[in-house]
Protein backbone atom coordinates (compact mmCIF):
# COMPACT_ATOMS: atom_id res chain seq x y z
CA UNK A 1 0.00 0.00 0.00
CA UNK A 2 1.16 3.68 -0.20
CA UNK A 3 1.65 5.44 2.59
CA UNK A 4 3.09 9.33 3.21
CA UNK A 5 1.54 10.59 -0.41
CA UNK A 6 3.59 13.63 -1.53
CA UNK A 7 1.80 16.40 -3.69
CA UNK A 8 4.58 17.79 -5.33
CA UNK A 9 7.86 16.48 -4.24
CA UNK A 10 9.92 17.60 -7.52
CA UNK A 11 8.16 21.12 -8.38
CA UNK A 12 7.74 24.25 -6.75
CA UNK A 13 4.53 25.10 -4.74
CA UNK A 14 2.01 26.28 -7.79
CA UNK A 15 0.11 29.10 -7.47
CA UNK A 16 -3.44 26.96 -8.18
CA UNK A 17 -4.27 24.11 -6.51
CA UNK A 18 -1.56 24.13 -4.02
CA UNK A 19 0.02 22.42 -1.19
CA UNK A 20 -2.61 23.45 0.98
CA UNK A 21 -6.15 22.60 -0.47
CA UNK A 22 -9.16 20.71 -0.36
CA UNK A 23 -11.39 19.34 -3.25
CA UNK A 24 -15.06 17.10 -3.46
CA UNK A 25 -15.73 15.17 -5.78
CA UNK A 26 -19.75 12.73 -6.79
CA UNK A 27 -20.28 9.67 -8.01
CA UNK A 28 -23.08 8.67 -10.42
CA UNK A 29 -26.29 8.70 -7.98
CA UNK A 30 -25.97 12.23 -6.41
CA UNK A 31 -28.79 13.38 -7.41
CA UNK A 32 -27.57 16.88 -9.20
CA UNK A 33 -25.11 14.70 -11.13
CA UNK A 34 -27.71 12.47 -12.10
CA UNK A 35 -29.37 15.42 -13.51
CA UNK A 36 -26.29 16.33 -15.46
CA UNK A 37 -26.59 12.88 -16.71
CA UNK A 38 -29.47 12.99 -18.09
CA UNK A 39 -28.72 16.45 -19.64
CA UNK A 40 -25.87 14.58 -20.65
CA UNK A 41 -27.39 11.76 -22.79
CA UNK A 42 -30.26 13.84 -23.94
CA UNK A 43 -27.61 16.00 -25.62
CA UNK A 44 -25.76 13.29 -27.10
CA UNK A 45 -29.05 11.67 -28.30
CA UNK A 46 -30.39 14.93 -30.37
CA UNK A 47 -26.78 15.04 -31.93
CA UNK A 48 -26.54 11.83 -33.36
CA UNK A 49 -30.54 13.14 -34.88
CA UNK A 50 -28.61 16.17 -36.06
CA UNK A 51 -25.13 17.48 -35.24
CA UNK A 52 -26.22 20.76 -35.34
CA UNK A 53 -29.16 20.94 -32.97
CA UNK A 54 -29.45 23.49 -30.37
CA UNK A 55 -29.82 22.39 -26.63
CA UNK A 56 -30.27 24.38 -23.70
CA UNK A 57 -31.74 21.82 -21.38
CA UNK A 58 -32.53 22.60 -16.83
CA UNK A 59 -33.81 19.97 -14.92
CA UNK A 60 -35.22 20.04 -11.21
CA UNK A 61 -35.44 16.29 -9.66
CA UNK A 62 -36.97 15.80 -5.89
CA UNK A 63 -38.98 13.33 -3.94
CA UNK A 64 -38.22 10.72 -6.89
CA UNK A 65 -39.60 13.24 -9.73
CA UNK A 66 -37.93 14.58 -12.52
CA UNK A 67 -38.65 18.03 -14.56
CA UNK A 68 -37.51 18.55 -17.57
CA UNK A 69 -37.38 22.20 -19.39
CA UNK A 70 -35.40 24.12 -21.81
CA UNK A 71 -34.99 24.77 -25.42
CA UNK A 72 -34.27 22.72 -28.52
CA UNK A 73 -34.29 22.39 -32.38
CA UNK A 74 -37.75 22.10 -33.09
CA UNK A 75 -36.87 18.85 -35.04
CA UNK A 76 -36.14 17.43 -31.41
CA UNK A 77 -39.48 17.69 -29.94
CA UNK A 78 -40.77 14.89 -31.51
CA UNK A 79 -37.87 12.55 -32.29
CA UNK A 80 -36.71 12.67 -28.41
CA UNK A 81 -38.40 10.29 -25.81
CA UNK A 82 -37.94 12.96 -23.22
CA UNK A 83 -39.51 11.07 -20.17
CA UNK A 84 -37.86 7.24 -21.29
CA UNK A 85 -34.11 9.28 -20.47
CA UNK A 86 -34.32 9.79 -16.88
CA UNK A 87 -35.38 6.17 -16.48
CA UNK A 88 -32.99 4.58 -18.36
CA UNK A 89 -29.88 6.86 -16.57
CA UNK A 90 -31.06 5.82 -13.32
CA UNK A 91 -31.47 2.36 -13.67
CA UNK A 92 -28.13 1.95 -15.25
CA UNK A 93 -26.90 3.84 -12.16
CA UNK A 94 -29.15 0.40 -10.47
CA UNK A 95 -32.05 2.36 -9.10
CA UNK A 96 -34.33 0.42 -10.92
CA UNK A 97 -36.20 -1.39 -7.64
CA UNK A 98 -38.88 -0.35 -5.47
CA UNK A 99 -38.45 2.49 -2.94
CA UNK A 100 -35.37 3.52 -5.52
CA UNK A 101 -37.20 3.73 -9.17
CA UNK A 102 -39.21 6.34 -11.37
CA UNK A 103 -41.51 5.83 -13.72
CA UNK A 104 -42.79 7.42 -16.91
CA UNK A 105 -46.35 9.55 -14.56
CA UNK A 106 -42.51 10.49 -12.52
CA UNK A 107 -41.36 12.57 -15.38
CA UNK A 108 -42.86 16.14 -16.74
CA UNK A 109 -41.27 17.74 -19.79
CA UNK A 110 -41.76 21.47 -20.53
CA UNK A 111 -39.28 21.52 -23.74
CA UNK A 112 -40.10 24.12 -26.32
CA UNK A 113 -38.49 25.41 -29.55
CA UNK A 114 -35.32 27.76 -29.06
CA UNK A 115 -35.76 31.51 -29.72
CA UNK A 116 -35.47 32.29 -33.54
CA UNK A 117 -33.99 35.26 -32.73
CA UNK A 118 -30.99 33.29 -30.72
CA UNK A 119 -30.91 30.95 -33.53
CA UNK A 120 -30.74 34.11 -36.25
CA UNK A 121 -27.48 34.87 -34.31
CA UNK A 122 -25.65 31.96 -33.72
CA UNK A 123 -26.03 30.42 -37.14
CA UNK A 124 -25.48 33.81 -39.02
CA UNK A 125 -24.66 33.69 -42.47
CA UNK A 126 -20.85 34.28 -43.54
CA UNK A 127 -21.12 36.43 -46.39
CA UNK A 128 -18.34 36.83 -49.30
CA UNK A 129 -16.28 39.81 -50.05
CA UNK A 130 -18.90 41.06 -52.69
CA UNK A 131 -21.54 41.07 -49.63
CA UNK A 132 -23.51 37.56 -50.47
CA UNK A 133 -24.35 35.20 -48.54
CA UNK A 134 -21.54 32.23 -48.81
CA UNK A 135 -22.67 29.53 -46.22
CA UNK A 136 -23.98 29.44 -42.84
CA UNK A 137 -20.91 29.98 -39.75
CA UNK A 138 -21.60 29.17 -35.96
CA UNK A 139 -21.11 31.85 -33.80
CA UNK A 140 -21.44 32.49 -30.02
CA UNK A 141 -24.40 31.28 -28.30
CA UNK A 142 -24.09 33.35 -25.51
CA UNK A 143 -21.41 35.77 -23.61
CA UNK A 144 -19.10 35.21 -20.49
CA UNK A 145 -15.96 34.33 -20.00
CA UNK A 146 -14.66 30.76 -19.43
CA UNK A 147 -11.45 29.13 -17.77
CA UNK A 148 -8.90 26.70 -18.43
CA UNK A 149 -6.14 25.23 -16.40
CA UNK A 150 -3.28 22.87 -16.43
CA UNK A 151 -0.23 22.08 -13.89
CA UNK A 152 2.91 19.82 -14.99
CA UNK A 153 1.74 16.78 -13.17
CA UNK A 154 1.47 14.45 -15.78
CA UNK A 155 1.10 11.45 -13.53
CA UNK A 156 -2.26 13.29 -12.21
CA UNK A 157 -3.68 14.38 -15.86
CA UNK A 158 -1.84 17.82 -15.79
CA UNK A 159 -4.48 18.26 -12.59
CA UNK A 160 -4.26 19.90 -8.85
CA UNK A 161 -3.89 16.72 -6.57
CA UNK A 162 -6.77 17.10 -4.21
CA UNK A 163 -9.75 17.61 -7.01
CA UNK A 164 -7.70 14.23 -9.12
CA UNK A 165 -7.45 12.72 -5.88
CA UNK A 166 -11.35 13.11 -4.76
CA UNK A 167 -12.06 12.18 -8.45
CA UNK A 168 -9.93 8.91 -8.41
CA UNK A 169 -11.71 8.17 -5.11
CA UNK A 170 -15.03 8.67 -6.66
CA UNK A 171 -14.51 6.00 -9.69
CA UNK A 172 -13.16 3.77 -7.19
CA UNK A 173 -16.29 4.02 -4.92
CA UNK A 174 -18.32 3.71 -8.11
CA UNK A 175 -16.63 0.56 -9.00
CA UNK A 176 -16.95 -1.46 -5.69
CA UNK A 177 -20.32 -0.45 -5.31
CA UNK A 178 -21.46 -1.52 -9.44
CA UNK A 179 -19.13 -4.53 -8.93
CA UNK A 180 -20.26 -5.83 -5.84
CA UNK A 181 -16.66 -5.57 -4.31
CA UNK A 182 -18.95 -4.09 -1.09
CA UNK A 183 -22.27 -4.99 -1.37
CA UNK A 184 -25.36 -3.65 -0.63
CA UNK A 185 -23.97 0.00 -2.12
CA UNK A 186 -25.90 2.57 -3.97
CA UNK A 187 -24.74 4.68 -6.87
CA UNK A 188 -25.26 8.13 -4.96
CA UNK A 189 -21.60 8.98 -3.07
CA UNK A 190 -19.14 12.02 -2.20
CA UNK A 191 -15.54 11.99 -1.59
CA UNK A 192 -13.29 15.06 -0.48
CA UNK A 193 -9.50 15.31 0.21
CA UNK A 194 -7.81 17.49 2.27
CA UNK A 195 -4.06 18.34 1.43
CA UNK A 196 -1.80 20.06 3.94
CA UNK A 197 1.74 21.53 3.44
CA UNK A 198 1.96 19.21 0.46
CA UNK A 199 0.43 15.58 2.05
CA UNK A 200 -3.01 14.41 2.26
CA UNK A 201 -3.97 14.96 6.13
CA UNK A 202 -7.73 14.15 5.85
CA UNK A 203 -10.09 11.95 3.45
CA UNK A 204 -13.79 11.59 3.51
CA UNK A 205 -16.29 9.29 2.19
CA UNK A 206 -19.92 9.53 2.02
CA UNK A 207 -21.89 6.09 0.66
CA UNK A 208 -25.87 5.32 0.05
CA UNK A 209 -26.06 1.81 1.30
CA UNK A 210 -28.89 -0.64 2.10
CA UNK A 211 -29.93 -2.10 5.36
CA UNK A 212 -27.16 -4.98 5.90
CA UNK A 213 -24.88 -1.64 6.45
CA UNK A 214 -27.61 -0.36 8.96
CA UNK A 215 -25.18 0.91 12.30
CA UNK A 216 -27.30 1.37 15.74
CA UNK A 217 -26.84 4.44 17.43
CA UNK A 218 -23.87 5.18 19.27
CA UNK A 219 -22.00 2.06 17.77
CA UNK A 220 -19.06 2.41 15.12
CA UNK A 221 -20.05 2.72 11.47
CA UNK A 222 -19.90 -0.66 9.89
CA UNK A 223 -18.75 0.52 6.59
CA UNK A 224 -15.89 2.54 7.57
CA UNK A 225 -13.23 -0.35 7.66
CA UNK A 226 -14.13 -1.93 4.12
CA UNK A 227 -14.41 1.46 2.50
CA UNK A 228 -10.89 2.43 3.93
CA UNK A 229 -9.42 -1.12 2.61
CA UNK A 230 -11.23 -1.19 -0.74
CA UNK A 231 -11.52 2.28 -1.39
CA UNK A 232 -9.07 4.82 0.30
CA UNK A 233 -6.17 2.61 0.17
CA UNK A 234 -6.03 1.48 -3.34
CA UNK A 235 -5.85 5.34 -3.88
CA UNK A 236 -4.18 7.20 -1.52
CA UNK A 237 -2.61 4.70 0.73
CA UNK A 238 -2.50 4.70 4.57
CA UNK A 239 -3.69 7.73 6.16
CA UNK A 240 -4.30 8.48 9.67
CA UNK A 241 -7.64 10.72 9.71
CA UNK A 242 -10.76 9.13 7.60
CA UNK A 243 -14.65 9.73 7.78
CA UNK A 244 -17.17 7.12 5.96
CA UNK A 245 -20.46 8.29 6.46
CA UNK A 246 -19.82 10.95 9.15
CA UNK A 247 -23.93 11.79 9.77
CA UNK A 248 -24.63 7.95 10.52
CA UNK A 249 -26.69 5.47 8.59
CA UNK A 250 -27.11 6.43 4.97
CA UNK A 251 -30.18 4.59 3.81
CA UNK A 252 -32.45 7.02 1.98
CA UNK A 253 -30.23 8.61 -1.03
CA UNK A 254 -30.28 10.20 -4.35
CA UNK A 255 -33.26 12.08 -5.37
CA UNK A 256 -35.61 10.57 -3.16
CA UNK A 257 -33.74 12.34 -0.26
CA UNK A 258 -33.11 15.37 -2.00
CA UNK A 259 -33.53 18.29 -4.56
CA UNK A 260 -31.14 18.52 -7.55
CA UNK A 261 -30.60 20.53 -10.39
CA UNK A 262 -28.52 20.61 -13.76
CA UNK A 263 -25.05 22.55 -13.40
CA UNK A 264 -25.30 22.93 -9.51
CA UNK A 265 -21.85 20.99 -9.57
CA UNK A 266 -20.05 23.28 -11.87
CA UNK A 267 -16.85 23.45 -9.17
CA UNK A 268 -16.17 20.35 -9.45
CA UNK A 269 -16.41 19.43 -13.28
CA UNK A 270 -13.93 22.75 -13.94
CA UNK A 271 -11.66 21.15 -11.74
CA UNK A 272 -12.22 22.26 -8.21
CA UNK A 273 -12.50 25.06 -5.74
CA UNK A 274 -9.04 26.07 -6.25
CA UNK A 275 -9.15 26.94 -10.02
CA UNK A 276 -10.80 30.39 -11.10
CA UNK A 277 -14.27 29.11 -12.73
CA UNK A 278 -16.34 31.14 -15.57
CA UNK A 279 -19.16 31.03 -17.18
CA UNK A 280 -22.05 28.93 -16.52
CA UNK A 281 -22.64 24.80 -16.16
CA UNK A 282 -20.79 22.62 -19.12
CA UNK A 283 -23.84 20.45 -18.81
CA UNK A 284 -26.57 20.01 -21.26
CA UNK A 285 -25.64 22.89 -23.67
CA UNK A 286 -24.60 21.90 -27.67
CA UNK A 287 -21.70 23.14 -28.48
CA UNK A 288 -22.51 26.38 -29.60
CA UNK A 289 -22.62 27.56 -26.20
CA UNK A 290 -19.02 28.89 -25.55
CA UNK A 291 -19.63 28.07 -21.69
CA UNK A 292 -19.25 24.85 -23.17
CA UNK A 293 -16.93 25.38 -26.08
CA UNK A 294 -14.86 27.86 -24.71
CA UNK A 295 -14.08 26.12 -21.30
CA UNK A 296 -12.74 22.99 -22.89
CA UNK A 297 -10.98 24.81 -25.50
CA UNK A 298 -9.48 26.69 -23.21
CA UNK A 299 -8.41 23.28 -20.94
CA UNK A 300 -7.00 21.92 -24.24
CA UNK A 301 -4.45 25.18 -24.72
CA UNK A 302 -3.55 25.25 -20.64
CA UNK A 303 -3.06 21.44 -20.80
CA UNK A 304 -0.57 21.56 -23.97
CA UNK A 305 1.56 25.07 -23.17
CA UNK A 306 2.78 22.54 -20.18
CA UNK A 307 2.70 19.23 -21.87
CA UNK A 308 5.22 21.31 -23.87
CA UNK A 309 6.85 22.33 -20.81
CA UNK A 310 6.43 25.86 -21.78
CA UNK A 311 5.22 26.97 -17.96
CA UNK A 312 5.00 25.20 -14.95
CA UNK A 313 1.39 26.33 -15.06
CA UNK A 314 -1.45 27.75 -17.34
CA UNK A 315 -4.70 29.71 -17.08
CA UNK A 316 -6.56 30.49 -19.85
CA UNK A 317 -9.02 32.46 -20.32
CA UNK A 318 -11.38 33.26 -23.09
CA UNK A 319 -14.45 35.95 -23.01
CA UNK A 320 -17.18 35.79 -26.16
CA UNK A 321 -19.98 38.32 -27.28
CA UNK A 322 -22.97 36.29 -28.11
CA UNK A 323 -23.46 36.40 -31.78
CA UNK A 324 -19.96 36.99 -32.91
CA UNK A 325 -17.70 34.51 -33.94
CA UNK A 326 -14.32 34.76 -32.12
CA UNK A 327 -13.80 35.59 -28.33
CA UNK A 328 -13.38 39.37 -27.46
CA UNK A 329 -10.23 38.17 -25.33
CA UNK A 330 -7.50 35.85 -24.61
CA UNK A 331 -5.42 36.30 -21.71
CA UNK A 332 -3.21 33.74 -20.59
CA UNK A 333 -1.42 33.42 -16.96
CA UNK A 334 1.75 31.37 -16.95
CA UNK A 335 4.03 31.08 -13.88
CA UNK A 336 7.58 30.24 -16.07
CA UNK A 337 6.88 30.79 -19.22
CA UNK A 338 10.36 30.11 -21.31
CA UNK A 339 9.49 31.86 -24.60
CA UNK A 340 9.79 35.21 -25.60
CA UNK A 341 6.91 35.97 -27.15
CA UNK A 342 3.78 36.23 -24.99
CA UNK A 343 1.87 33.09 -24.41
CA UNK A 344 -1.35 34.34 -26.21
CA UNK A 345 0.75 35.06 -29.27
CA UNK A 346 2.64 32.25 -29.33
CA UNK A 347 -1.35 30.26 -29.70
CA UNK A 348 -1.98 32.63 -32.21
CA UNK A 349 0.71 31.48 -34.00
CA UNK A 350 -0.63 27.96 -34.08
CA UNK A 351 -4.05 28.27 -35.10
CA UNK A 352 -3.93 24.83 -36.76
CA UNK A 353 -3.54 23.27 -33.57
CA UNK A 354 -5.28 26.20 -31.89
CA UNK A 355 -8.26 27.53 -33.56
CA UNK A 356 -9.96 30.17 -32.26
CA UNK A 357 -13.33 30.55 -34.04
CA UNK A 358 -16.17 29.19 -31.96
CA UNK A 359 -16.53 26.92 -34.98
CA UNK A 360 -12.95 26.29 -35.62
CA UNK A 361 -13.00 25.27 -31.58
CA UNK A 362 -15.85 22.44 -32.49
CA UNK A 363 -14.31 21.03 -35.48
CA UNK A 364 -11.03 20.95 -34.36
CA UNK A 365 -12.19 19.03 -30.61
CA UNK A 366 -15.11 17.08 -32.81
CA UNK A 367 -17.43 18.49 -30.48
CA UNK A 368 -20.71 17.90 -32.55
CA UNK A 369 -19.67 14.34 -33.70
CA UNK A 370 -18.27 12.55 -29.98
CA UNK A 371 -16.42 9.67 -31.14
CA UNK A 372 -15.68 6.93 -28.76
CA UNK A 373 -16.90 9.52 -25.76
CA UNK A 374 -20.30 11.13 -24.43
CA UNK A 375 -21.51 14.16 -22.75
CA UNK A 376 -23.23 11.72 -20.59
CA UNK A 377 -19.77 10.23 -19.65
CA UNK A 378 -18.15 13.80 -19.16
CA UNK A 379 -21.19 14.16 -16.79
CA UNK A 380 -20.27 11.43 -15.07
CA UNK A 381 -16.89 11.98 -13.76
CA UNK A 382 -16.00 15.50 -14.69
CA UNK A 383 -15.07 16.91 -18.03
CA UNK A 384 -11.01 16.99 -17.25
CA UNK A 385 -8.64 13.99 -16.28
CA UNK A 386 -9.93 11.38 -18.90
CA UNK A 387 -8.30 10.62 -21.67
CA UNK A 388 -10.60 9.70 -24.46
CA UNK A 389 -12.07 13.38 -24.58
CA UNK A 390 -10.61 15.43 -26.93
CA UNK A 391 -9.86 18.24 -25.24
CA UNK A 392 -7.73 16.03 -23.12
CA UNK A 393 -5.23 14.79 -26.21
CA UNK A 394 -1.45 16.59 -25.94
CA UNK A 395 0.24 17.55 -28.96
CA UNK A 396 3.65 18.40 -29.84
CA UNK A 397 3.60 22.14 -30.91
CA UNK A 398 6.56 23.19 -32.74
Amino acid sequence: MKTDISVDECMRRPLFGGYDSAAEFVTLGHPDKACDQIAGRILDQALKINPYSHVAIEMVACEGKVAIGGEVSPELLDKLDFRQIPIDVFSGMGYNQWPFRIRRGDVTVFTKEQSAEINEGVVAKAKSCSGNPRKERINAGDQGVMNGYAMFAPEREYMPAAVWLSQRLAMRLWEVTKKGIIPDLYADGKTQVIITNGRISSVTIAIHHGPSWHTESGQPIKLRKPIYEQVICPIVGEVDKFYVNGAGNFENGSIWADSAEVGRKIVIDQMGPDIPVGGGTLNGKDPSKVDLTGAVMARYIAKNIVANRLADEALVQFAFTIGQPEPDALNIHAPGWKLSQKPEDWVKEHPQEFPLTVEGMIEHLGLTKPNGWSYEQAAQFGFYGHRQFPWEKTVEVR
